[in-house]
């Protein structure tokens, strides 16, 4: 892995919420760009809570970008998917900090609530923006109730237009039922978009997606390879 830039301002408006953080490998040049979102029912962590994730990606050679957002007890959703498409559209400008990446070549990876927004964000942006999704553990068909009264749910919202998505979830996930990425995938191949479902079972009863023991937390070795095939297959 190269060098990392952090507490880069992209919502100048959100604070320390508009933060995000950049890791480079060791020749980012032309490297399609990793933009990663943090769980946490989006009331809890921070960009910080990807690290892990970031770094593992830039020492496989693509640019990750692990961005903060208004949690709700900082503004009411959607603030969150207005602040992750914001970063979107920061990392779609080619900013210095990504250091010659391709900004055409994007792909979006969130876990458990981040895992939603990664999927709104392609509800949102669809495929001229954005060359992926992968979700991991993340809600597909619960309703986000949004402060204009009506409600977001990706299951729901998702048209031809929405990129490629992979969805990865564990069986045994009791705070996240399997059954969201499911009807993601299925609503996918109904609309004829390139969709992937990788289940397994993690010893827990939890997401069950983080490798034991590693600070900051790390995807576990399996799911890493399957989103590793992944995102080399659609770019």
């Amino acid at each position: 892995m190269g060098e990392s830039v952090r507490d880069v301002v992209y919502n100048p408006q959100a604070g320390q919420r508009g933060l995000l953080d950049v890791f480079l490998p060791e020749s980012p040049a032309g490297q399609a760009v990793m933009l990663l979102i943090h769980g946490g029912s989006l009331r809890h962590f921070s960009k910080e809570r990807m690290a892990g994730v970031a770094a593992w990606l830039a020492e496989v050679g693509y640019v990750a970008v692990a961005t903060n957002y208004r949690l709700l007890q900082d503004a009411p959703y959607p603030a969150a998917l207005d602040d992750v498409l914001a970063a979107l559209a920061w990392v779609r400008r080619g900013a210095s900090e990504l250091a010659g990446a391709d900004c055409d070549k994007v792909v979006v990876l969130g876990a458990s609530a981040g895992g939603f927004l990664a999927q709104m964000v392609g509800v949102k942006a669809r495929s001229r923006d954005v060359a992926g999704v992968v979700s991991v553990a993340g809600p597909s068909t619960t309703r986000y109730e949004r402060e204009d009264g009506g409600y977001d749910c990706p299951a729901e919202q998702m048209t031809a237009g929405f990129p490629p998505v992979l969805a990865v979830h564990s069986r045994n996930d009791q705070l996240v039922c399997w059954s969201h990425a499911r009807a993601l995938t299925e609503k996918a191949d109904a609309l004829g978009v390139p969709s992937e479902l990788y289940l397994y079972c993690s010893p827990t009863t939890d997401h069950g997606i983080w490798r034991e023991g590693s600070s900051p937390p790390r995807l576990n070795p399996e799911l890493e390879a399957v989103i590793a095939v992944f995102v080399t297959r659609i770019l």
